[in-house]
């Protein structure tokens, strides 16, 4: 590797440039840029730090010389990015500074998260001007819009023993070997490399680079290939959590996000994976009900009441992982009656209705409800003792229970309590009554007519 002639500097700087190139925003990100010191290298960690002023970001440089320096300012400030520049060969013995990146990190481990072993390669001999400058630009701005993260960069493995007491620190793999080569083509379709400055198809990678890290990680993380190494995707020199086009992929393509389900009814899950080789393994997991089961098409009709983010963690035939996320919400859904419905199953929605109440109330779970839209219903309904809430739409004046035979229109006879409801109907042509409540039955009737029986209109038998 080359040397720099320009001597460590220990400066901290408030900056509010805004780039013409950038999008506007109102407010730029705080950026702790730690350089760890070295004999040679100290000056190109400051270009970077010239690099991330210019982006327009309120950027704090340390070059971290002595234990303690970067712990005192993270206890003293808030920053919503921090850049590691590791370019010393040194022992690198700084715990507690070590332990407070760490710490930062883990306080909101799903930030994003880049990796560049090759970095000094964009900024040394001047190059911190152009190449370096908009790479800089490129990754501040893309943690800057996931509301900030950290950036670690190194080279290889004779400078990395400080920076991978950081990823040891908070669950990844470490940076590691060396490569020997000019240039390093770049994932055309990632965020970082095409926006806001598109960095073409290559960058320079003449500093004996390093690896980055891949795949699934410790901490369960997972890092994508931006920038490889002899034309091999699995020998990253840059990586990210920001996901772009290059290597395998997995998507969940059923159910779309945040799609609803009825509490107990089936959903089918379903994933496509691209960019990998056969065979695939899936692992299917919701953070509420942990493991639902394995498969490219899993069904399940157990998943809680709740706001599920469902995973699925796909490995292709090579050993790559990726995973993809979305949100499910499982709800007690209203179960539909229609006197003009032909269904016979499969029923209950509101495009699809069953015909009568009591198949209603019989599909309804517990503390459900039944919507009854107007008509006229000829049946005898009993609640079981279900805690529902039938409820006609349009009330009763437009929705009639004309009840068949002798016998009562509506029957609560299985000590229903005050959670079983019956709303806006019209109960009529019951014997020996419209309606009855036994057996310690207290439902709760509502908005009713009770006419023209025979007999009761409500009977109260061993009930209040």
């Amino acid at each position: 590797m080359k040397k720099s002639s320009i001597p460590g500097i220990v400066l901290i700087a408030f900056v509010s440039v805004i780039l013409l190139s950038s999008p506007a925003r109102a407010l730029e990100d705080r950026v702790l840029m730690v350089n760890v010191h070295g004999s040679h290298y100290d000056g190109d960690g400051y270009s970077v730090y010239l690099t991330l002023v210019n982006a327009g970001a309120d950027a704090t440089y340390v070059n971290l010389s002595s234990s303690g320096q970067v712990a005192a300012l993270l206890a003293a400030n808030t920053y919503d990015q921090i850049w590691v520049f590791d370019l010393s060969y040194g022992v690198d013995s700084y715990p507690p500074d070590w332990q407070a990146i760490a710490d930062w990190y883990l306080a909101n481990p799903d930030m994003p998260v880049i990796c560049d072993s090759r970095m000094i390669s964009s900024y040394w001999s001047g190059r911190y001007l152009d190449e370096g400058q908009r790479l800089t630009e490129n990754y501040y701005f893309n943690l800057r819009v996931r509301g900030g993260g950290l950036l670690l960069g190194t080279d290889h493995d004779v400078y990395v023993s400080g920076i991978n007491t950081i990823v040891s620190l908070i669950g990844m793999n470490p940076f590691f070997g060396t490569f020997s080569l000019t240039t390093i083509p770049v994932d055309t379709g990632s965020p970082l490399m095409t926006t806001p400055n598109d960095m073409g198809t290559s960058l320079f990678d003449d500093s004996s680079p390093g690896q980055t890290q891949y795949g699934i990680q410790p901490n369960g993380r997972f890092f994508y290939t931006l920038a490889w190494h002899s034309g091999n995707p699995d020998t990253p020199g840059i990586s990210s959590t920001i996901e772009g086009g290059i290597g395998f992929h997995v998507a969940i393509v059923d159910p779309v996000d945040g799609a609803h389900v009825s509490l107990g009814d089936p959903m089918t899950f379903n994933a496509e994976p691209y960019g990998g080789e056969a065979p695939y393994s899936y692992d299917w997991f919701s953070d509420i009900d942990g493991a639902l089961g394995s498969g490219e098409t899993i069904v399940v009709s157990t998943l809680s009441l709740g706001t599920h983010y469902i995973s699925v963690e796909a490995e292709d035939g090579g050993g790559r992982d990726d995973e993809d996320q979305i949100s499910v919400v499982v709800e007690i859904m209203p179960v539909y009656v229609d006197d003009n419905s032909s269904c016979v199953a499969g029923c209950g929605s509101q495009s699809n209705p069953w015909p009568t109440i009591q198949q209603g109330i019989n599909d309804a779970p517990s503390t459900g409800s039944v919507i009854v839209f107007a008509g006229n219903y000829p049946e005898n309904i009993n609640f079981n003792g279900k805690a529902v809430t039938v409820e006609s739409s349009a009330g009763a004046g437009s929705t009639v229970i004309t009840a068949q035979g002798k016998g009562y229109g509506v029957t609560f006879a299985s000590g229903e309590t005050p959670a079983s409801v019956l709303d806006g109907f019209t109960v009529q042509g019951g014997s020996p009554g419209g309606i009855l409540c036994s057996n310690n039955s207290e439902p709760v009737i509502l908005n009713c007519t009770v006419s023209n029986n025979a007999g009761y209109g409500i009977r109260y038998q061993g009930s209040s």
